[in-house]
């Protein structure tokens, strides 16, 4: 998963219309993901609740 590997570098990740996407990936992204600012998520249907992922990192940009 890129979370695992994400460093200190990632910024902005594209994952759009990759439909097993969850909330839960997101968050793990937000956590481990530190310099990560925005997420790019069109067409990512499973991911229904954004105030969870808000919750995490509440100064990302979720683009959906």
């Amino acid at each position: 998963m890129i979370a695992n590997f994400c460093g200190q570098r990632l910024e902005t990740l594209k994952i759009n219309f990759l439909t097993d996407v969850t909330e839960q990936s997101v968050i793990k992204l937000a956590k481990h993901c530190r310099r990560l600012t925005s997420v790019h998520m069109y067409g990512c249907t499973s991911v229904r609740n954004v105030d969870k992922i808000m919750e995490e990192r509440p100064t990302f940009t979720l683009e959906m």
